[in-house]
């Protein structure tokens, strides 16, 4: 019978170490069960990594000008229902032409929402007065949710955070920056 002159080292650790229960070969286990852990860990987690956001010029501008459509919808329609409409709306159209419009959406979608939540923070206080009424207030939190949660979805697709978003968006001033902010991570636990 002839050796094999250069043997794997699993077979070397095993003709070396096979039978004996001592400390040495228990940790050498261990560690390779570690390692082989970790590898399969880290292979795994950089296959399944969302790309970052590259904010180019036009990505920057596509931002823009969702935000600029977004806002459009929320001052020309009065009410929850028809302001995600719009919203909805603006999103098909422009996805018939089949470019990626994800830059886009990300403005559209965070600026309806916004517009959005503005009434619905603004309103619960005149609830008590008699002013809005408890199911319009109700329309109005089920309108900004769907926003925020499409805006969410739209934003982790696009691979950036809120704070970085928000960044983006030079037409709001820094007391702007601040109160939406505050209000996202508001929804990002009022939402779940």
């Amino acid at each position: 019978m002839t050796s094999n002159p250069h043997p794997s080292l699993l077979r070397y650790f095993c003709h070396n170490n096979f039978g004996s229960v001592g400390r040495l070969t228990i940790a050498h286990s261990v560690f390779v069960h570690v390692i082989a852990v970790i590898v399969i860990v880290s292979a795994v987690s950089s296959v399944y990594a969302k790309p970052r956001f590259v904010a180019s010029p036009k990505a920057l501008d596509e931002i823009s000008r969702g935000v600029e459509d977004g806002l459009h919808c929320a001052l020309q329609y009065i009410g929850p229902s028809q302001t995600t409409a719009c919203a909805f709306a603006v999103a098909r159209y422009k996805a018939q032409d089949g470019a990626d419009h994800l830059a886009y959406n990300v403005g559209l979608s965070f600026e309806a929402w916004r517009g959005l939540d503005v009434d619905w923070s603004s309103d619960q206080g005149l609830v008590k007065s008699g002013k809005v009424s408890a199911s319009d207030l109700q329309q109005e939190e089920a309108g900004a949710r769907t926003m925020y949660e499409l805006y969410r979805s739209n934003r982790d697709a696009l691979g950036t955070s809120d704070a970085e978003l928000v960044s983006y968006i030079t037409k709001l001033s820094p007391s702007a920056r601040a109160a939406a902010l505050a209000r996202l991570q508001f929804w990002a636990k009022h939402a779940r």
